[in-house]
């Protein structure tokens, strides 16, 4: 038996040795490059897949498809997803200035990440194509004095806000708890209704918001004193769940993951925490602003839903 197996053994390193299985320097060289050329080709592949995308959004601002849903190719983590479809719903003037601006980029290198997750396209403007491409003078509103609130006592506040959802109250909870400064735009805006008609059209929204209060009623987290305000904050976990209950609602919004939610105590009530006011300021000169060297650039980010736009000049 021994015997039998040694013979088997032999029979496999002569016929491995025949094959070209043990490589000779040439093989490795030649291994490496069957590894380069395979590189190259998920570049390519990854850089054609964008320019794809790219051709179909252009062409569907150009037809004006009834079927051509810009969310689709923006990414949601960029925040302003809602904000630039609404506008260019509204507006057919600002349809014709975001296609305009990205048609900017039609004939633009594609310069790709090293893990071809992430793209850059970069596009040479003159300052007097800036100033008409730029967004339309925006007035500052003046803003509404918000004066509803849920109080003090954390616990307190958390209950009148399950109190409001439960019992469809969307414009106080809104007006009660959001932060100020996004209150008083939602009111100028004339975006609040909008909101408040989302909460209404997909109760899961508001149940969802009762859960997690609850939820933060066990948790019993301590205020703090931080950067000059007074501050609760939760860790909670990633709910596999939420992004299928959400619905079709859902289909472009990331898989929930682990994140910190924080409350500020605001004029004697609490609040969701504001922290998007540097954040504001920052889009704002972006958006009004010409970056350096007379270039300007159109962002793209890789998610499971494939290539998304995750930002784009003067808007």
């Amino acid at each position: 038996m021994s015997l039998s197996r040694s013979r088997l053994s032999l029979m496999l390193i002569l016929s491995i040795l025949f094959a070209g299985v043990w490589h000779s320097p040439q093989s490795h060289a030649q291994r490496r490059k069957s590894n380069s050329r395979s590189a190259r080709a998920i570049r390519k592949r990854a850089r054609q897949s964008m320019e794809e995308k790219f051709k179909a959004v252009i062409a569907g601002l150009e037809t004006k498809d009834s079927n051509f849903e810009l969310d689709d190719f923006l990414d949601a983590d960029s925040g302003r997803v809602n904000r630039i479809s609404r506008r260019i719903a509204e507006d057919e003037a600002e349809r014709k200035r975001l296609l305009r601006i990205l048609k900017k980029f039609e004939q633009a290198e594609v310069r790709l990440s090293s893990r071809e997750d992430s793209a850059l396209l970069f596009a040479h403007i003159e300052k007097e194509e800036a100033n008409v491409l730029r967004p339309p003078a925006e007035a500052d509103p003046q803003p509404q004095k918000v004066t509803n609130g849920y109080g003090k006592d954390f616990n307190i506040a958390l209950q009148k806000g399950i109190d409001d959802l439960e019992n469809r109250k969307f414009q106080n909870f809104i007006r009660s708890i959001y932060p100020e400064a996004e209150s008083q735009r939602l009111i100028a805006q004339k975006q609040e209704k909008h909101l408040i008609s989302k909460l209404n059209r997909f109760p899961i929204l508001a149940q969802e918001l009762i859960r997690e209060f609850r939820l933060l009623q066990e948790l019993k987290a301590a205020p703090i004193e931080s950067e000059g305000r007074t501050v609760v904050s939760f860790d909670l976990p990633a709910d596999p769940t939420w992004k299928k209950k959400l619905g079709s609602i859902g289909r472009n919004i990331p898989d929930q993951t682990a994140r910190k939610i924080r409350f500020e105590l605001v004029n004697e009530n609490w609040r969701f925490f504001d922290g998007d006011k540097e954040t504001r300021e920052e889009m704002k000169r972006q958006k009004l602003g010409l970056p350096a060297g007379g270039g300007i650039s159109l962002e793209w980010k890789r998610t499971k839903q494939g290539w998304r736009i995750s930002s784009i000049p003067f808007f």
